[in-house]
């Protein structure tokens, strides 16, 4: 679990799954009746799934959509691809279009491609949100931190010295700018800029590469003029290889950016035609399907991804997914089965599975339904420490429910007392085990 932190929130995710803390002293909310608002659906932004109140503090949880990314990842990018992110926030934008409160924090927006852009956490004001820079600023704050090397708060803080040791013109014209539109129109023709250059770059690659060959050519002529004929034959065929090589190299490049652009805008199969062209292996190729959430593509790229696949769309929360696949294979059958919970497929067939990662899902899968003697039994092959420790919370969370239930109906204070020590030992033992870490 990583913990983020974003202004006055405290973020934990999971794989997909993110958590927002807020204490009490920074929410205007009478009750969690009020927030219940902000899970109404926004194209532009992800669900809201639950808000409860524990303890001194509310807890927002959102389920992120497979193959979004937070857009701070991005900073390790280029320009074009950086540019073409801001640029779109600023066509969406959020904190003049939407009714909610965003907050334009590189931790809170995530991007699937160039063209998708959504974002998590929005404020009804009962709730922390940015009030304290105007819409303008806070767009040029987002803009400098993802340009730049230094973090969204450093400018909050030190924004005019940091311009000054920069010195960039394109951030100081993003300082300078009087209007969201104009910001807009600043980061468009900056964009452009770049994007022109950026192929202008890739064509003086190939000229340069051009003139070496024909300069390698004229030297080599020199040379041969002295050697003997025999060897002139020798130099002829050894100076045409080379070309081939420098060629291929140079059309590879030119795939390679080509196919990037291409997946950015989501169309895979150009993107990825091009990369076979660049040399990429079908485990490669199933590799870039995946990271694009095209799972089927994957599959069919390169048969022996099955198991890596379906691994993956766990790791990212998106097993369910998994019955949605149309590859047919006994393999993809089975996850599906363990999906869906088909109990009376799983008993069955559970003494035929080999896959210690489908034996270790298929596992967590009976635990889940309750089934923790048939757990047990599967975990009997594997022998993995974290399947025993599963199905030693499963037992002891059945435990003190059961406790639970005795406790409410005992009269004498003492048994009482009894009971809930039970309770708390078998809470400390088997279910705070990350806390104590």
């Amino acid at each position: 679990m990583k913990i983020l932190l974003i202004d006055d929130l405290t973020v934990y995710t999971k794989k997909n799954e993110y958590t927002v803390h807020i204490n009490d002293s920074k929410v205007l909310a009478e009750n969690v009746s009020e927030l219940e608002v902000l899970k109404k659906e926004n194209k532009y932004c992800f669900p809201l799934v639950s808000v409860k109140h524990e303890g001194q503090k509310y807890i927002l949880k959102y389920s992120i959509e497979e193959g979004y990314k937070l857009i701070i990842r991005a900073k390790t990018y280029s320009n074009v691809l950086r540019l073409s992110i801001l640029e779109r926030i600023l066509a969406i934008n959020p904190l003049e279009a939407f009714e909610d409160k965003v907050i334009l924090h590189p931790q809170n927006i995530f991007f699937k491609d160039l063209k998708s852009i959504k974002f998590m956490y929005r404020s009804n004001k009962l709730i922390p949100y940015i009030h304290n820079y105007t819409d303008l600023e806070q767009y040029k704050l987002l803009v400098m931190s993802m340009i730049s090397q230094y973090s969204l708060e450093k400018f909050k803080i030190n924004k005019n010295s940091l311009l000054n040791k920069i010195k960039d013109n394109f951030l100081f014209k993003v300082d300078k700018a009087q209007s969201i539109e104009e910001l807009h129109s600043i980061v468009n023709e900056k964009l452009n800029t770049d994007e022109t250059q950026h192929f202008k770059d890739i064509e003086t690659t190939k000229k340069l590469n051009t003139q070496k060959k024909t300069m390698s050519r004229i030297l080599t002529g020199a040379v041969i003029l002295i050697i003997l004929i025999v060897v002139i034959g020798v130099s002829k065929v050894s100076n045409n290889k080379v070309k081939d090589v420098y060629l291929n190299k140079i059309e590879m490049a030119d795939n390679k950016a080509n196919a990037y652009k291409y997946l950015s805008l989501g169309e895979y199969k150009r993107g990825t035609n091009l990369l076979k062209k660049s040399g990429y292996t079908k485990s490669q190729i199933a590799d870039t399907y995946m990271e694009f959430g095209q799972y089927d593509s994957a599959i069919k790229a390169d048969s022996n991804s099955t198991s890596k696949v379906i691994k993956r769309m766990y790791e990212t929360g998106n097993q369910k997914k998994i019955l949605d696949l149309k590859t047919n294979n006994s393999y993809i059958n089975t996850e599906k089965q363990i999906v869906s919970y088909n109990y009376n497929y799983l008993l069955a067939g559970k003494q035929l599975i080999s896959d210690n990662d489908q034996l270790e899902r298929l596992a967590l899968a009976f635990i889940a339904h309750g089934n923790i003697v048939d757990a047990e039994d599967v975990n009997s092959k594997l022998q993995d420490k974290n399947i025993t420790a599963a199905i030693n919370e499963k037992n002891a969370t059945n435990k003190i429910n059961s406790l639970k239930g005795s406790m409410s109906k005992e009269t004498d204070s003492k048994k009482k007392a009894a009971i809930k020590k039970q309770i708390d030992d078998l809470t400390q033992q088997y279910l705070q085990k990350d806390s104590k870490k």
